[in-house]
């Protein structure tokens, strides 16, 4: 067993084969989904005050339904699976092998240790 590499001050000892799956993620303000890195979507996000509808920045802040000039709600990142949620902090997060549980680090190994003794017994 290591000590975490990516955060060593947190104390945290993980298995190498946990340590390896573990991944940043934010959870999303609008669908409540666990975000991982990967998925977030580094952009701008828009809101039209007339008409309501929330769009990324493309070329322009302008709302393509009603080509009025939309007031910026997020610098992000954004949630990649809505397109409209803001991401809370971000964390970290591993995946059980055993039940695919998503954990946070500091919570993988009593988890995982939970897994053993269930089948020891």
């Amino acid at each position: 067993m290591t000590t975490h590499a990516l955060f060593p001050t947190l104390g945290s000892v993980l298995d190498p084969a946990l340590e390896e799956a573990v991944y940043f993620g934010r959870y999303c303000s609008e669908c409540g989904e666990l975000v991982a890195e990967a998925e977030w979507l580094e952009e701008r996000l828009y809101e039209c005050g007339e008409c309501g509808e929330q769009f990324t920045s493309g070329w322009s802040n302008r709302c393509e339904s009603c080509n009025r000039f939309a007031t910026k709600v997020s610098d992000g990142p954004i949630c990649g699976l809505c397109g409209t949620g803001e991401l809370g902090e971000k964390d970290e997060y591993v995946d059980c092998p055993t039940c695919g549980e998503v954990l946070e680090v500091e919570e993988a190994m009593a988890h995982v240790a939970t897994h053993a003794t269930e089948g020891a017994a």
